[in-house]
């Protein structure tokens, strides 16, 4: 019996001890109150007394988010000079640079944007906030630019169905024509996914409809895959090569009969149907007006 309460002691005095070390490793929050209440004198204490600056609070707010929502730049550069992670997210996906964004405070912006380049541009590109991209880009943010696999913005909002992100990008000169490592365009990734509006936007800033990626995939072999009916058609109606075929010998009709999309077939078929007397008439009247001497 004695055995046993002694091994309930040291199990309860385990647990307890257990608890207080991840108490005592447990965020305290002080810092990320100081920095939403702007004191940054009891900021710059607290980071001396070894307070962990990337500390998060139930969601997920760091003190240099909580800094970037109320735009003050003497704390949001006390943190950055100390490790702070620029591209700490909340729980809703918010980075410091749209918390600053949300609150228009420019300084704050310029600040951040040092650190972070084109990261939070592809960031809120792709998550479709579309007031931040248009302050990004305002504060000077490359459109064009890139991540480790050549993405861009445009390409990241095209893919996502961020319509109103794809405006503003082009607007700002976005390159229609730009590849990502696999080779795919911003029209190929929209038209994968039959977001029309986007794609006839890109095709309208001059992007190319029988372009291909690294597989051979065009947008309307792209299409025929996903089996959109009015991606197709305006893609077809633009020129598309429906006859393209892809390294592995799949053409947009061939995908679409394979999947049965039967509508998307019957209507690349009369495409090609089209096209053969579109060139049909074309060599008619080039021999008729060779003949007459025209």
């Amino acid at each position: 019996m004695q055995l046993k309460r002694k091994f309930v002691l040291v199990s309860v005095l385990f647990i307890v001890a257990a608890f207080c070390s991840a108490c005592a490793h447990a965020p305290s929050n002080k810092l990320i109150r100081a920095a939403s209440e702007g004191d940054l004198e009891r900021v710059n204490k607290l980071i001396t007394q070894g307070v962990e600056v990337n500390e998060k609070d139930s969601d997920g707010t760091t003190p240099l988010v909580a800094a970037s929502y109320i735009g003050h730049t003497g704390i949001v550069k006390a943190l950055l000079d100390k490790g702070a992670d620029v591209n700490a997210e909340e729980k809703t996906g918010t980075t410091a640079l749209m918390a600053a964004a949300y609150g228009g405070h420019t300084e704050a912006l310029k600040i951040l944007f040092s650190h972070v380049g084109g990261t939070a541009l592809l960031a809120a590109a792709g998550k479709g906030h579309a007031e931040i991209v248009k302050s990004l880009l305002e504060q000077g943010a490359n459109v064009n630019t890139r991540d480790e696999s050549l993405t861009t913005p445009l390409i990241v909002a095209a893919e996502k169905g961020q319509t109103e992100v794809v405006e503003i990008l082009l607007d700002y000169g976005a390159d229609v024509t730009a590849k990502d490592k696999k080779g795919t365009t911003a029209l190929m990734a929209a038209a994968a996914k039959g977001y029309t509006q986007i794609v006839k936007l890109l095709v309208t800033h001059g992007a190319e409809v029988s372009a291909k990626d690294k597989l051979g995939t065009s947008a309307l072999m792209a299409a025929a895959w996903y089996g959109d009916l009015d991606t197709v058609k305006y893609l077809i109606d633009k020129g598309a090569d429906t006859y393209a075929t892809d390294i592995h010998g799949w053409t947009p009709l061939s995908a679409a009969q394979h999947f049965r999309f039967t509508d998307v077939a019957r209507l690349i078929k009369e495409g090609r149907r089209q096209k053969i007397e579109r060139e049909k008439a074309l060599a008619e009247k080039t021999a008729s007006e060779k003949d007459q001497g025209l």
